[in-house]
Order: C-alpha cells, then structure tokens, then sequence
C-alpha cells in the first residue's frame, strides 16, 4: 500500500468515486419518486400542458445533485410523451426532495397511451406511470459529475369509481339541470372541457341528454350538467349516467365513454340549488354505485 501523501490521496478519491457508484446504483434501484400531483390541460388533439409535484426520496441523507434531463413518459400502452424533469439538490436534512413542473407543453407521441393513462386513472384503484430514458449528472462527496441513467416506476392512486352524489335535479317543462358531487382520492386533475352524457333507466332507456363541463380535480368538486328531458320515459328505479363525447380530443372521448355511474331511486331526489346546499351544509341526496368501463 503506497503511504505517501499522493498515494493516500489517490486511494481516498478512489474509494469516494466508489462511494458515488453505489449511490448511483441506490437511486436508481431503490430511490423513490412519488407524484402529488399530475395536472393535465389545455388539450388538443395532438398536445397537452402537464404540471407536476413531485416528491424524490433522499434516504441516504446527504448532499447531492442531479442534473436536469428529458424522460419518456409511458405506460403499459406505449409512450405518452417526452417531459423535462429540472435539476434538483438532495439537502441531508430532508427525507424527500420537491420537484415541481409547472405547464409544459407535451407533444403526445402515442394516442392510445394517453388516451389508456386516463381511462385507467379514471377505472383501476391504483395505476402506474414510467419514466423512461433519462440522462443525467450525478454530483456527490466532491467528485466530479458521474453520468447516470434514470428510469422510475411510479405507482398511483387511481380514481377507482370515485363517491358521487347527486345534490340537486331541476325539471322545467322538457327541460333538467343535475349537480353532483364527486369526490376524487387520485393525484389527477384533467380539464375534459364540455362533454355530453345520457341520463338512462334501469331498462338502458335516455330520459335526459345532457351537456357540460367535467374539470376534475383533487379532493371534492361539482358537476353540473343541463339539457333536455324526455318526459314519456320512467324515471323510477335506477339510473345511469352514461358518457357519450367529448368533442375536445378524440382521446379525451375515447375515455369519457368510459364512463358509467349508477345511482338509486333519482326520481326521489328533492329539487335542490348548490348555493343553498353549500351554505346551510345539507345533504339531501342519493349515493351512487359508480362503474367505469371500455365500451
């Protein structure tokens, strides 16, 4: 063993660049990102804007860097796009690093995928995403920046036919107006744009076409939709909010005719307004059963 001073410093690099390796090898293995939140709008047929928070694990508890890179962004389907993922600093003192990506602007590079992402995000209790094909540096103990390769499976908590409730049905003359309230666990947030639905009886008869908006969003949110109704169908029973179109994309009407939610006895729902239920907190209703499923 060489114990000069050149030797002993050409030893202790060579043990940090080790050193590196393994960390490397540990982020890549074992290190851990978790999506807060994933938020998709400005649609078109052949883009979408993408925000995301994300959360990377620092289990080893030290100071590092990461450069910035470009990822695929996949799932089983195939690649929905290329995003950019910033540069970011692991601190010792923080067991998780925030990554935020706020309105880039992703060319879709596979319909299907994206189109398969939503529906599963809207159907699967959890469902997952891949980061594939980065490139990065890795900076560490000192050394110099190592070149590394990124890749993450990334598992989500999917909607998984959220709670939905109906807080109000209006009927005037032909004519229907139904707020729900949906209740969204997931991590997604997708602006659909207006959307048109079919209200229909337990025998798949429509007593309303409806038309509007579907922004989901985290947590709690309203829907409201209005159109016309057909007064010679029965309305007892159960019913079924069935999605038709989404004019916005086709891949976005692809995955709202996903969509099916069934719910008990509507024709007994009082005629209600939002305001007033959100101001004196009633809750005079009727829980669904909700079912998504390819058509």
């Amino acid at each position: 063993m060489d114990s000069s001073i050149p030797g002993v410093l050409k030893t202790h690099s060579a043990q940090m660049k080790e050193e590196v390796e393994k960390l490397v090898r540990w982020i890549q293995n074992q290190g851990t990102l978790q999506i807060i939140l994933i938020r998709i709008g400005t649609v078109t047929e052949d883009t979408f804007d993408v925000s995301l928070d994300l959360v990377v694990s620092n289990q080893v508890k030290l100071k590092a860097k990461m450069s910035q890179m470009s990822l695929e962004l996949s799932n089983g389907a195939g690649c929905l796009g290329n995003i950019a993922l910033p540069k970011f600093q692991f601190h010792p003192e923080n067991d998780g690093t925030p990554i935020n990506i706020t309105h880039q602007r992703v060319e879709i590079k596979n319909k299907s995928a994206i189109e398969s992402f939503v529906a599963s995000m809207l159907v699967q209790k959890n469902t997952v995403l891949f980061l594939k094909k980065g490139e990065c540096n890795f900076k560490a103990l000192g050394q110099p920046p190592s070149p590394m390769s990124y890749e993450k499976q990334i598992s989500m908590q999917g909607m998984n036919g959220p709670c939905t409730t109906i807080i109000s049905i209006n009927y005037e003359g032909h004519k229907v107006s139904i707020v729900f309230k949906v209740t969204n666990a997931s991590p997604m947030e997708l602006t659909f744009g207006t959307c048109e639905f079919e209200m229909q009886n337990a025998d798949s008869q429509v007593w309303a076409e409806l038309k509007g908006r579907l922004d989901i969003r985290r947590g709690d949110f309203w829907m409201k939709l209005t159109g016309t109704l057909d007064r010679s169908v029965s309305r007892k029973g159960k019913a079924h909010l069935v999605g038709r179109r989404c004019a916005t994309a086709g891949w976005l009407d692809g995955a709202v005719k996903c969509i099916e939610i069934e719910f008990d006895d509507v024709d007994s729902v009082p005629a209600l307004n939002i305001e007033s239920t959100q101001k004196d907190n009633t809750t005079v209703s009727r829980r669904s059963r909700l079912k998504f499923w390819k058509k």
